[in-house]
């Protein structure tokens, strides 16, 4: 089988296509032909090792874990013994970054807990744009900034994988909804998803009059303490993409202002959440939020893809499909 590998740091340059074994899988995990993988910011910082920080955990010199990819959609081809959810011929997805990554590949081995049936109501590829960001956005709102009905919700970097999915999360959850994005990107939401639109080329965000209860930044472009001006009073700022370091920053100082001062600055690293996923695909069931897909290409294209990604020149969700 093709497996996409990196064997050092660096840029897309470093990504290798390799011929590799089919794994067998364990007792506890199925083997799943992998029609298409879904690109994250996650599998950028794991290939440049960047920040530094990350390199404690994945490997100072050269990464430990090789395989590139956890967000993958696919077809159970093999079950080990003691699975009994899914069976041979089920179409499932699921976040592999909790297991050893690896979704850019032919077919994946990975525990059956991993995974969770797919249906109709998506085509089997676009389920792979669906497990990290969806849940990302959602542990955000609805976990770390708590939001209510009815409150003010900024989304910074709306048009993102991550951006995208939170403001239909955001409208569900009964918020009213401003996305900031360029202007070539506004088209991509509608009347029925934000209640407001800007266009960050055109309108520094720190000059804003309005003020929100929530602020969901899934850009970093402004340090983040700058935006404690744009929020009410008991506000909340959720730092979740654009920039590691600065997350760390949050993690780190926003407690202590925290402990000042009644507006938070909160930032979270967030895992695979069967709970938070299966609420998605209720959600996804029900007509109410979608994945917004950019672009597919094929998986021998990864280095182009990771580039365009990081680019952030992106509506939606980039895939990778076989």
């Amino acid at each position: 089988m093709k497996s996409i590998m990196i064997n050092r740091y660096g840029g897309p340059e470093v990504i290798s296509i390799l011929d590799r074994p089919i794994p067998k899988p364990l007792s506890n995990e199925v083997l799943v032909k992998v029609a298409a993988a879904g690109i994250n910011s996650a599998d950028w910082h794991f290939m440049r090792g960047d920040p530094f920080v990350l390199r404690l955990a994945m490997g100072m010199k050269k990464p430990r874990i090789k395989g590139l990819g956890a967000d993958l959609a696919g077809t159970v081809v093999e079950v080990g013994d003691d699975v009994h959810d899914l069976k041979i011929g089920d179409t499932v997805f699921g976040d592999l970054s909790n297991c050893g990554f690896g979704a850019f590949a032919d077919f994946v081995a990975a525990p059956a807990t991993s995974f969770l049936p797919t249906n109709d109501t998506l085509p089997l590829e676009h389920w792979a744009a669906v497990p990290m960001a969806s849940v990302t956005a959602l542990k955000g709102l609805k976990l770390v900034a708590k939001i209510q009905k009815g409150e003010k919700l900024l989304v910074n970097g709306a048009s993102g994988g991550v951006g995208s999915f939170a403001v239909q999360i955001a409208k569900v959850l009964g918020a009213h909804v401003t996305a900031v994005c360029s202007k070539e990107k506004m088209p991509m939401f509608n009347s029925a998803l934000v209640d407001e639109l800007i266009d960050y080329k055109k309108t520094k965000l720190l000059d804003l009059e309005n003020r929100y209860d929530v602020i969901f930044d899934a850009a970093a472009f402004q340090p983040p303490f700058a935006y404690e001006k744009l929020l009410l009073p008991k506000g909340r700022y959720v730092l979740v993409g654009g920039d590691f370091t600065k997350q760390i920053k949050v993690i780190m100082m926003g407690g202590i202002r925290n402990l000042l001062s009644d507006k938070k600055f909160l930032s979270y690293l967030s895992m695979p959440d069967r709970g938070l996923l299966q609420e998605i695909i209720q959600w996804i069931n029900e007509g109410k939020i979608k994945p917004n897909i950019d672009t597919i290409f094929p998986m021998s294209s990864a280095s182009e893809a990771l580039q365009r990604m990081h680019d952030r020149n992106v509506r939606g969700k980039i895939l990778l499909q076989n």
